[in-house]
């Protein structure tokens, strides 16, 4: 298994334009063996090499109720992400307690 950078693959896949009488202009139509090499074509997501293994830096104290990743410091809010059962980063990926 390997990460894939989904903006990435987004991008590599033909734009279709359809109206509302479902005229399809530029459509082209990818065949199964298309689309595996387009996910094969997709660049991985290289991961911080040095990452381990951390704990969340925990704000809910002093300001609100964030906690923030200490490899990538992205953060993010308790209450709306339920990020009590995340055990790794959502931004980087690293794994955290």
């Amino acid at each position: 298994m390997r990460l894939i950078d989904a903006d990435a693959l987004k991008k590599a896949i033909p734009n279709t334009h359809v109206d509302i009488f479902e005229n399809c202009r530029n459509c082209r139509l990818l065949d199964d063996e298309q689309v595996k090499q387009l996910i094969d074509d997709t660049p991985t997501i290289e991961l911080l090499k040095e990452q381990g293994k951390g704990k969340w830096i925990d704000h809910t104290f002093a300001h609100g109720d964030d906690i923030e990743c200490p490899f990538c410091h992205k953060k993010w809010s308790v209450i709306d992400n339920c990020t009590e059962t995340f055990d790794y980063c959502p931004g980087c990926g690293a794994k955290l307690t």
